[in-house]
């Protein structure tokens, strides 16, 4: 066996043992660690190859990223285990949840605007207005259909294993009653400024037809929005799943185990440079 041989031998071994810190901390989902197919240059071995493995280690460390993975995949595991009966969550992609939800908040704009300006005469804040009052109905419909996808969980599952993060039984049906006290107290308001804009419509002509045009226009508009929010909920309802946070707790386990595995491909493509560069001929 030559030097060039000896050399590549030693520096695999001492890859190894630099690798072996990390190995042991992720062995569940990453490869054995790379091996050199040619020696490098011993003064850039280390202050390169070695430096970079060193700073994925340190990336992990400081940034607490193995520690919220397992802390997740642990609660995931016991939710799988203990309430699930071994299925895997609800798949949900929150891109087009958010831009279905989005939309539906879109559509309340035209259909509150007019009112809401005749209330306030300002048209940019009645835009805005019309705007926020439709993420707060997208809001409470995402709540509320969420909350009855999940409703028989929560009913049946007493509080306990606080480690899995379970919401309270009470805090969850207290924070039902207020989104229906929200949502009562926003039809309400969106009830009043309605009937205020098509009664200053009339001006003077006042007559029992009129005033029951008036209500007839009013409760379309109502039902308008009554089935927006409806949308709303019936997709929060088809997106959730039914065992509170296990959705949430998969998709951040997920997430911590992405940020892992994009580190370490992009360190492969990292250390296989080095090698190239370093590399002796």
């Amino acid at each position: 066996m030559n030097e060039y041989e000896n050399l590549l031998i030693e520096q695999n071994n001492e890859i190894k043992q630099e690798w072996g810190k990390i190995f042991k901390k992720l062995d569940e989902f990453l490869p054995e660690p790379p091996q050199l197919r040619q020696p490098i240059k011993k003064e850039d071995f280390k202050s390169k190859y070695l430096k970079a493995i060193d700073a994925f280690d340190d990336f992990l460390d400081k940034n607490n990223i193995t520690h919220m993975y397992y802390k997740y995949k642990e609660k995931y595991d016991a939710f799988k285990e203990l309430y699930a009966d071994g299925r895997l969550p609800k798949e949900m992609n929150k891109y087009i949840y958010l831009i279905i939800l989005a939309f539906l908040a879109i559509l309340e704009v035209p259909v509150n605007y007019v009112s809401i300006n005749n209330f306030i005469h300002k048209p940019i804040i009645s835009l805005f207005g019309a705007l926020a009052i439709g993420m707060l109905l997208v809001f409470l419909a995402h709540y509320i259909g969420k909350f009855f996808k999940q409703l028989k969980f929560i009913l049946s599952t007493p509080d306990a294993e606080d480690n899995l993060e379970l919401p309270s039984r009470k805090v969850e049906i207290l924070k039902f009653v207020a989104s229906l006290v929200a949502f009562s107290g926003l039809f309400y308001f969106l009830y009043k400024i309605r009937t205020q804009y098509y009664v200053s419509l009339l001006g003077d002509d006042f007559d029992v037809v009129a005033l029951s045009n008036v209500t007839t226009k009013v409760l379309i508009n109502m039902a308008i929005n009554v089935a927006i929010f409806l949308l709303g909920a019936i997709v929060s309802y088809i997106f959730h799943d039914p065992i509170p946070m296990y959705q949430e707790t998969y998709y951040k386990m997920k997430k911590y185990l992405k940020i892992i595995q994009k580190r370490y491909e992009k360190l492969l493509k990292e250390l296989l440079r080095i090698e190239k560069r370093n590399a002796i001929k």
